[in-house]
């Protein structure tokens, strides 16, 4: 069916990512780590989430819920508040619940 926790995960990894502002935010810049929200689809609700930076230039965005039918090639858009941050291509998901053997959230 359309909610089996094969089409869930709660990461993903971003490539090619461009900053609203031409440059990492700085607490992301500073921490490695920021809070903020994502939306990986146009009319998805966005979706709190910590993105944390690697050395690679690969940007890990996990979730606090798990998204449905996350797709490399997609775009995921990251915001604080309203405010957009920048966003970039999809490079891979994080493993399903169902990999994982978790049931998904009633």
């Amino acid at each position: 069916g359309t909610h089996h926790p094969a089409l869930y995960a709660d990461s993903l990894t971003i490539t090619s990512m461009n900053w609203v502002g031409e440059e990492i935010p700085a607490p992301l810049k500073e921490k490695g780590r920021l809070r903020a929200h994502c939306r990986i689809r146009h009319l998805q609700p966005l979706v709190s989430c910590e993105i944390r930076s690697h050395s690679s230039g690969l940007f890990e965005v996990e979730f606090e819920k798990p998204i449905r039918a996350i797709a490399p090639g997609q775009m995921a858009v990251l915001y604080i508040g309203e405010v957009c941050l920048g966003g970039g291509t999809i490079a891979a998901r994080g493993a399903s619940y169902h990999y994982k053997r978790i049931d998904l959230p009633h």
